[in-house]
């Protein structure tokens, strides 16, 4: 055997071993078991409330539990931006678009799953690394003190329910983002903005002007509003109770637990996915504008996405962005089994009701 061979031999069975090490980090949430089982996995509730022509109607049942004493407050009201019981869209016909009067319709739909992960390429959704981890940029969590310090890799898996309640209510524009397929849409593992502060600044610019004392204090009134139920879009820089959004990386400057990192985390993400017009404007001016079509926005739209968690711990309601974590972070790490998590993302969509 040449020398040759003989370091090729070395360098796969190193590279076998740090995969077989890497992999017992990778925490599985069963095999596709978020993906493929909506029945209990998906935390219907979290359709409401429901906005038919202005009113809102909220939901019958609401959850209530002693670890989320607020769940039952965000399916009663929200942000609600349908003022007329009565519309007019464009709707495409073989002869070309033709004015249809409509009802609009407002309502929560399931449209992406965000993994917060440690390990690279680790997918609890999967239960499994979906590529070869590499020793560099491993995610890691410290514990306590001034300089505690986490890093998070985050993947973003389209999930278009709103396809199949499209099937099943004649809607003009229930299908969030246009998505039919159950695909990775981000990988943060392949964007080389995600793990250095200083390369994403060339992505966001405007990170150098939000760091100011008077910006990062006015995320105490987004704070308030976001626990309320109401998250301000005007503070885009803000994440609520949580702090500032910005950088759109996956480093983490706190001594939190780690289900509030995953909320920061799952933040910065819907951000940056707004910045590429990846997620778009699905509330008001899509139905005034009589196109029925989504509005690519430069800032994410706060009030238009609530989250559910999903593993290690299902929670019984879906929080707004920027909620204060005591309402719903108590007991929901596992340590060890369960310091990744996969979050559902709920999206507010307006639409006419042809």
């Amino acid at each position: 055997m040449t020398l040759r061979n003989i370091l090729l031999s070395i360098a796969l069975i190193l590279i076998s071993l740090n995969k077989t090490a890497v992999s017992a980090f990778c925490n599985p949430a069963g095999p596709l078991s978020p993906l493929l089982n909506p029945v209990t996995n998906v935390n219907w509730n979290c359709i409401f409330p429901i906005t038919i022509g202005g009113p809102q109607i909220p939901s019958p049942f609401t959850p209530a539990s002693p670890n989320e004493p607020l769940a039952p407050l965000y399916t009663t009201l929200d942000f609600n931006t349908i003022t007329t019981p009565l519309t007019i869209c464009m709707r495409p016909t073989p002869a070309g678009p033709i004015p249809v009067p409509a009802i609009p319709v407002g309502m929560w739909i399931p449209s992406g799953i965000i993994e917060v992960v440690r390990t690279q390429w680790c997918s609890p959704s999967l239960s499994t690394l979906i590529g070869d981890p590499s020793p560099l940029g491993q995610g890691t969590r410290t514990q306590g003190g001034e300089d505690a310090k986490s890093f998070y890799n985050v993947h973003f898996i389209t999930f278009p329910l709103g396809k199949v309640l499209d099937q099943l209510m004649d809607f003009a524009c229930i299908n969030v983002t246009g998505w039919t397929d159950i695909d990775y849409l981000y990988l943060s593992e392949l964007d080389i903005t995600w793990n250095n502060d200083l390369v994403s600044l060339w992505e966001t610019p405007e990170a150098l002007l939000f760091q100011h004392i008077g910006f990062q204090l006015a995320c105490a009134a987004d704070c308030i509003s976001s626990t309320a139920g109401f998250p301000n879009d005007v503070l885009v820089w803000c994440n609520g109770c949580l702090g500032s959004v910005y950088p759109f990386t996956g480093h983490i400057n706190s001594d939190a637990r780690a289900s509030g990192v995953w909320m920061r985390i799952a933040g910065k993400l819907i951000a940056k996915m707004s910045r590429y017009t990846m997620l778009r404007l699905t509330t008001t001016p899509v139905v005034y504008t009589g196109t029925c079509v989504e509005v690519p926005t430069f800032f994410w739209v706060k009030h238009q996405y609530k989250f559910q968690f999903v593993f290690p711990v299902r929670s019984v309601g879906c929080y707004p962005t920027g909620v204060i974590p005591f309402t719903w972070e108590t007991l929901r790490q596992i340590p060890t089994a369960g310091e990744d998590t996969i979050l559902l993302l709920w999206q507010k969509k307006e639409c006419p009701l042809l």
